[in-house]
């Protein structure tokens, strides 16, 4: 006699993890689906499910629907052939059951393509388009897996490619998932996502519309540093209250204001000489006696030896807006005062 049933599980899913899937708008790309296999266990038990139906549901279908090979389950095949294919971009959740037994799986599914920011600290971004392809396969970059989302790393690709056209297999090195050298120059280099600091790898995700900033980390460079906003806009006149933070790089991560540093700004490339400001004890600083324009803000620590990586930011100063008139309407009225009196006005 067969043994009792524990439970159905998915091949090469273990528990808690989730089954990942790309999404391409066209249907010939076969990340967009993944076939599991649905187990008995223990194996021996799988008798007692002979043809009992199969029965496949996605908790959200335009993320992604599931569908299977069979009707009923054929003991001696041991399995029921599942097909998971991605709908859209999200998270659902599927259930297969035989007979009064199931199981849950969590199914991911990322874009192929992602818009985002992309540069070197202290350069202004540029806009990228960003593939969630196998770089492994592309580039025999030593990587572990093929992510099915977009990275750091992918984002990286599309910048040097693009943005800076050159060849991104000679131009990037990447070992271990981390990129070791730029354009020939070792390194530890790092990057962070919304000035979030992590190592250039497969692990981190990359969203729509985030930012990715390159940036290579020395013996020098102990923080890195970032201004509160891209771009501050002011008027001709006014105080621009800028504030400047830092992460350190070290096991705490703590983000913390960057004191006492050098604030420079830039016109059409050139740096006014005589203008400069410094950071108070909360990172802030007030920026006046800009005429209008744009300008850019640049940061450095005082001394020596720079121990912050460069910020960038972008700042727009627009011409007062001068008040000429002022219109005053008056809406005839009826007050009431006590039961006797009425006026107008």
């Amino acid at each position: 006699e067969a043994p009792e049933i524990k439970g159905l599980y998915a091949e090469g899913v273990a528990e808690g993890e989730a089954v990942e899937l790309t999404y391409y708008e066209t249907e010939d790309n076969s990340r967009e689906e993944a076939e599991l296999s649905i187990k008995v266990n223990p194996a021996s038990a799988a008798g007692r499910l002979q043809d009992e139906k199969i029965l496949c549901t996605s908790e959200d279908e335009t993320v992604a629907v599931v569908s299977s090979r069979n009707i009923l389950f054929d003991a001696e095949e041991g399995a029921a052939q599942i097909l998971v294919e991605a709908k859209g971009a999200g998270t659902t959740s599927v259930t297969v059951q035989i007979g009064e037994y199931q199981t849950k799986l969590a199914v991911t599914v990322y874009p192929a393509f992602v818009e985002a920011k992309a540069g070197f600290a202290g350069e202004a971004a540029a806009d990228v388009t960003a593939e969630s392809r196998d770089l492994k396969a592309a580039y025999e970059w030593n990587i572990d897996q093929a992510a099915a989302y977009v990275t750091p790393l992918h984002v990286f690709e599309a910048y040097v490619s693009d943005t800076l056209g050159e060849e991104a297999e000679t131009y990037i090195t990447v070992t271990d998932g981390k990129v070791t050298a730029v354009n020939g120059e070792t390194g530890d280099y790092r990057c962070s996502i919304n000035h979030k600091v992590s190592a250039t790898d497969t692990l981190s995700e990359v969203k729509e519309g985030d930012t990715v900033t390159f940036f290579k980390k020395t013996d020098d460079i102990t923080t890195y540093a970032f201004f509160e906003k891209d771009v501050y806009e002011g008027e001709e006149g006014q105080d621009i209250i800028v504030k400047l933070n830092g992460i350190r790089l070290d096991d705490t991560n703590q983000e913390e204001p960057v004191a006492d540093a050098v604030i420079s700004l830039y016109q059409n490339g050139e740096e006014l000489q005589d203008v400069t400001y410094r950071t108070a004890a909360d990172g802030s600083v007030a920026l006046n006696g800009l005429k209008r324009g744009s300008y850019v803000l640049k940061a450095q620590t005082d001394g020596e030896v720079n121990t912050i990586t460069t910020p960038y930011a972008e700042v727009v100063v627009t011409e007062p807006i001068m008040v000429t008139a002022i219109e005053i309407a008056v809406k005839e009225a009826t007050i009431h005062v006590g039961r006797s009196e009425e006026r107008r006005v």
